[in-house]
């Protein structure tokens, strides 16, 4: 399992290294926070997909499409903000919130409309995933 977390830890090392670089110029420069909040959180969805936590299939799908939007969204609007570009910020929450309910419905709702037929599916998948 452990060579499978090299890429979230490439992600987290060049998050601290943004990070570090934000701390160390000590200067108004809110685009470097932006850009390493934006590798850690992506990391932390690869991470979370990675060893499967939250263990349910579907509950880890939305966790991860949590952490992989906001990631891209802080990562995306550190970028808007470093060329002085105004704005972005409404439009990428807005875009982040509509991928994150849409997994969350595809994933939690297809499954009330569709019964027992895409559950056992679910259900398959993650026996396979596990065994």
């Amino acid at each position: 399992m452990i060579p499978l977390l090299v890429n979230p830890s490439l992600l987290v090392i060049m998050g601290l290294t943004v990070g570090l670089l934000w701390i160390a110029i000590r200067q108004h420069r809110p685009h470097l926070a932006l850009i390493a909040a934006g590798f850690m959180l992506f990391s932390v969805g690869v991470a979370a997909q990675i060893l499967r936590y939250p263990a349910e299939l579907r509950l880890n799908a939305v966790v991860s499409a949590v952490f992989y939007s906001t990631g891209a969204s802080a990562f995306a609007l550190g970028v808007v903000r470093r060329s002085s570009a105004k704005g972005g910020g409404p439009a990428l929450l807005g875009l982040t919130a509509l991928i994150i309910a849409g997994i969350a419905l595809v994933i939690f709702a297809a499954v009330s409309v569709f019964g027992e037929q895409l559950s056992s599916m679910w259900e398959d998948l993650g026996s396979q995933l596990n065994g």
